[in-house]
């Protein structure tokens, strides 16, 4: 509201007429034993304060209900939430100049958490289901994204910064094979029929076949392929 420049007093008397149908709709719900205008003290007190909000003359909600119309009271609400809503609406609309002949009013650009498809229409009681789910989304957002920056922190710092040691623990060895050994190598522990060992090397990338396959490659980007290949094997020592 304040960004679309309402008044700040508008402001102030929308979230004052909010606070007494929050008050009032607990007041009717209560349980008998502490029912609507019964003259008890701390009752008759949370009615004159949501008298003050609505803005009607003292005394009025507590000698216009009885302690059997709860029903009736929350009926109340539901209109003052309504005559609520109904009136951001308005206002909102008229500084977006949203035309006024629309059936249902909605907002496209103002978001308000727990109103995906704002209409004048909706209950108090969706309001708070809404907005309530809206806050745990965001809550749970917020904290998950927070334990994982927490977690990924250590592999976004420089290695020097880094407060693990990394210890490799086989011992290796590095062995030189040329492209031809290493296919010849490969081709000593495998177990594939003759007739496969072509389809074997078509079936390989061209750039893995020029380096372990030269002797296959006719290609002239590839006419160094005698080049040794630098292969590291790991060895475990009993």
């Amino acid at each position: 509201m304040a960004t679309l420049h309402l008044s700040p007093s508008v402001i102030s008397s929308v979230f004052k007429l909010l606070e007494a149908i929050v008050l009032l709709t607990r007041l009717s719900t209560n349980d008998n034993e502490r029912a609507v205008g019964e003259g008890i003290d701390d009752t008759r007190l949370e009615l004159n304060q949501a008298e003050e909000w609505v803005g009607v003359p003292l005394g009025t909600l507590c000698d216009n209900f009885k302690p059997t119309t709860g029903a009736s009271l929350l009926e109340v609400c539901r209109v003052l939430y309504i005559r609520v809503v109904g009136y951001v609406l308005k206002s909102i609309n008229t500084v977006l100049e949203i035309d006024n002949q629309l059936t249902v009013k909605s907002i496209d650009i103002v978001d308000m958490p727990g109103f995906e498809a704002l209409s004048a229409t909706h209950s108090f009681d969706s309001f708070c289901i809404n907005y309530a789910d809206e806050k745990l989304t965001q809550f749970f957002t917020q904290k998950l994204t927070a334990r994982f920056h927490h977690t990924q922190s250590p592999y976004f710092k420089p290695s020097s910064e880094l407060p693990y040691s990394f210890v490799i623990q086989h011992t290796s060895a590095d062995v030189e094979y040329s492209a031809a050994d290493f296919y010849q190598a490969y081709h000593a522990a495998t177990s594939l029929p003759s007739e496969w060992t072509r389809a074997f090397k078509l079936s390989i990338d061209p750039i893995v076949v020029a380096i372990v396959c030269p002797g296959d490659v006719t290609s002239k980007d590839f006419s160094q392929s005698q080049q040794q290949l630098q292969v590291h094997l790991p060895f475990s020592y009993g």
